[in-house]
């Protein structure tokens, strides 16, 4: 019974503390916006800036593929869309 409350307490430790600290930012999906180095900040700076602002918009406005997009998957793996199938023609051996 003692090793049960020791295996407990040192389980519910660490769940405890895991609960009450906050999660890490940027772990809730979105990515954190770049903060702005101010009206007195050097080129070097302003181009680190533009260079984060670009991946975070590329990032926020990138194209989600779902559900819609099957026909465009199945003709870039080479299988072609079932709708845009040609009919092909009767071979005598066919018939």
């Amino acid at each position: 019974m003692p090793a049960a409350r020791h295996f407990l307490s040192l389980l519910l430790l660490p769940t405890c503390v895991a609960l009450w600290l906050p999660p890490p930012r940027g772990a809730r999906g979105a990515p954190l916006e770049p903060v702005y180095p101010g009206d007195k900040a050097t080129p070097e700076q302003m181009a680190q800036y533009a260079a984060e602002l670009r991946r975070y918009i590329n990032m926020l406005t990138r194209p989600r593929y779902g559900k819609r997009d099957r026909e465009e998957t199945l003709d870039i793996l080479g299988w072609g869309s079932p709708r845009t199938a040609a009919p092909r023609e009767l071979s005598p051996m066919d018939l």
